[in-house]
């Protein structure tokens, strides 16, 4: 038959019979067995961002296609330098044909989108986001604020641009340095030593950042190159694999069981030693050439990878939004969700990808110089001007103002209060309120969220001296949580309170739910010894982490009185998002209230602690759930429609002034 027919498939000389439509037909110059990785990369990523149970190693699916593309890029330019044609205006030219267009058009889309959709809160910030990915830096802007994996950074429209960025950045750096290897003959003598080299260089920094400085690890460019120099490399031998049909075939064998490790090899900060594995199987899948031809045939992988960038792009506001509507759960919408997803892929494949790439390739040069400025323009100039008028709020109405506007109620002293990182190996000189110190206040970031309610407590008094780390238990025995140095902090607060001012009092605030399933990976048990030569642990609680908590407070209070703020009652949302969207797409504010019976199920354990404390080592307790929640009173944790917490846990200025009373009777013996 005829091979156009698509009913027959011509491999080493046999024919052998396929249901037609069922595979698309061999093309020469197209990689299928890339497309299929495409694919698979795609659909892993996009199920893991919506939750589907199963697929919590999904986000390797950016490390593949890091290998994918340094194979390609890698592959076009030596094509390039040994034709004598290779410029870097082609190349460039050529990589903005590719990216640009739909990122360009996302862009406009959510900016637009948003524009009716998006409080002022979160709009701004897309603002910021459009501009970075437009210039591909978002990956600097989010390794600024620190993370991947942790929940604020789901809510954050162009979080998955950071790798349009790392790509970008490459692409600008990869081909310059290999000119200069090109141009220089006793670099060119050494060209592959010299990618090894790279390769390794940057694996190993990869793999020490991955425990010292892990959200650099994840998303600069020093400590991914690696990924696309290990598809150069493939570029450079792949031939040698392809010349012997048995190698072939055991690269495809042995690279899918490389890729299946992921499956279950993806613990600890990520990229660590164990990316070597799929992003090496994802390398050996493409050196196996058209041995791994058929599956990337098959029509639903086919045009899953024909369509796998745009799918990309597209998916991930599409489940911000979902994550906006509180509905990334249901497991209907997230049939909706990924349907969704492949349709906007499609769209933008079908009407912005391939035209763009023909008019770039077709039109003239006066009219693709103004398509190009359009497209870097827009987003650019656009990105600015929301950003700057702080999310456009004269859009909404003052109630969405007011809600929105909570998200952004924080101790105005917070950067210079609330310790970060490696911050923690020495203390802040943090003072609030006016007189002489009258009182510590010790913690992570819920007690700076709590600092000001504190001062005025204070009021006319004295003022507040903070020690705070954010992500900080205080305690003994912890090492570091998160990069954050917080043995060697809680060393250095202890040390302060053993040689300050005995009369002043120690208010330790901390979130509720430290325990082993928080540090887990992180925790070290540490030699109390070490921490303080007669510190001895009194009591014990079952676990290292509240025996920490429990003799941390007990020796504090050896040297001051101790008070230690039960839990606050929290939300269950992130309250300012619940209430403005719901205000912005319902027109009406939705009823969130405070249960004594969720409080005390939620908070038995971490109360229960605190009571043991007081009994054995006098710690007094401040009360907290009454402050939200008095007999006979409202409940509201959105009273009049203002949120009294910042995100889904921790206050702000408006709702820690609740906690006020409680200070004021804990401290100065009188609630007034």
């Amino acid at each position: 038959m005829n091979a156009k027919s698509g009913s027959l498939l011509l491999r080493d000389g046999m024919a052998t019979p396929m249901l037609s439509g069922i595979f698309i037909p061999a093309r020469d110059g197209f990689d299928h067995s890339i497309n299929a990785l495409r694919a698979l990369a795609v659909t892993i990523v996009v199920l893991f961002h919506f939750q589907v149970a199963g697929f919590d190693f999904g986000f390797i699916g950016v490390d593949v296609f890091f290998v994918i593309s340094g194979y390609l890029m890698t592959t076009i330019i030596f094509s390039g330098l040994n034709r004598r044609s290779f410029t870097l205006w082609s190349f460039y030219r050529a990589r903005f044909t590719r990216i640009y267009p739909a990122l360009a058009t996302l862009c406009a889309v959510v900016l637009v989108g948003g524009y009716f959709l998006i409080p002022p809160f979160d709009y701004e910030r897309i603002g910021n986001q459009i501009f970075a990915a437009a210039l591909f830096y978002s990956n600097v802007v989010f390794w600024q604020q620190e993370g991947y994996f942790n929940t604020g950074s789901e809510y954050k429209m162009l979080l998955h641009t950071w790798s349009l960025s790392v790509e970008w950045q490459f692409y600008m750096i990869y081909p310059i340095a290999l000119l200069v290897v090109e141009k220089v003959a006793l670099l060119r003598r050494i060209r592959t030593p010299l990618l090894w080299a790279g390769f390794l260089l940057s694996l190993g920094l990869c793999i020490y950042a991955s425990g010292w400085k892990p959200s650099a690890a994840f998303f600069l460019l020093p400590t991914r190159a690696w990924e696309m120099l290990l598809g150069g490399l493939l570029a450079v031998h792949r031939e040698t694999i392809l010349r012997n049909a048995f190698l072939a075939k055991a690269a495809l064998y042995g690279g899918l069981a490389l890729l299946l490790s992921m499956v279950v090899l993806h613990d600890g900060a990520w990229p660590n030693a164990y990316a070597l594995l799929p992003t090496l199987g994802a390398a050996l899948v493409i050196g196996s050439g058209h041995v791994s031809g058929v599956a990337g045939r098959f029509v639903p992988i086919h045009y899953l990878g024909l369509w796998s960038y745009s799918i990309y792009l597209w998916h991930w506001p599409v489940a911000v939004m979902m994550r906006f509507g509180e509905v990334i759960q249901d497991p209907r919408w997230i049939v909706v969700g990924l349907g969704l997803s492949v349709l906007l892929g499609f769209l933008s494949y079908t009407l912005v990808e391939v035209p763009a790439q023909n008019f770039f390739r077709r039109g003239g040069g006066v009219s693709k110089t103004a398509l190009a400025a359009v497209l870097i323009g827009i987003p650019i100039l656009s990105g600015v001007a929301v950003s700057r008028s702080g999310g456009m709020p004269a859009r909404v109405s003052p109630e969405i103002v007011l809600a929105d506007g909570a998200a952004a109620e924080m101790n105005p002293s917070r950067s210079n209060c609330l310790s970060d990182s490696s911050d923690g190996r020495a203390l802040a000189d943090c003072v609030l309120g006016t007189g002489p110190v009258k009182a510590f206040l010790m913690g992570d970031s819920h007690a700076d969220a709590v600092a000001t309610g504190l001062v005025e407590a204070l009021a006319g008094h004295g003022s507040v001296r903070v020690f705070a780390l954010s992500g900080c238990p205080s305690m003994v025995g912890v090492g570091s949580y998160k990069s954050v140095e917080c043995g060697i902090f809680n060393r250095l607060v202890f040390k302060r309170l053993k040689t300050e001012d005995p009369s002043i009092p120690l208010v330790i605030v901390n979130r509720a739910d430290y325990g082993p399933e928080t540090l887990t990976n992180d925790f070290m048990a540490a030699q109390v010894a070490s921490f303080d030569e007669v510190l001895q642990p009194r009591l014990d609680f079952g676990t290292p982490v509240e025996n920490g908590r429990g003799t941390f407070a007990c020796g504090a209070s050896r040297y001051r009185k101790v008070f230690m703020l039960r839990p606050v009652p929290a939300p269950g949302s992130y309250l300012p998002r619940h209430v403005a969207y719901s205000l912005m797409w319902t027109g009406k504010a939705p009823a969130v209230q405070f249960s004594r019976t969720a409080y005390d199920s939620t908070f038995r354990k971490a109360n229960r602690l605190i009571d043991r404390l007081a009994e054995d080592c006098g710690i007094t307790p401040i009360d907290s759930f009454e402050a939200f929640c008095p007999p006979g009173g409202s409940c509201e944790a959105a009273p009049g429609g203002h949120p009294l917490f910042y995100d889904d846990n921790h206050l702000n200025e408006f709702g820690n002034k609740r906690l006020v009373p409680a200070f004021r009777s804990a401290l100065l013996g009188s609630p007034s």
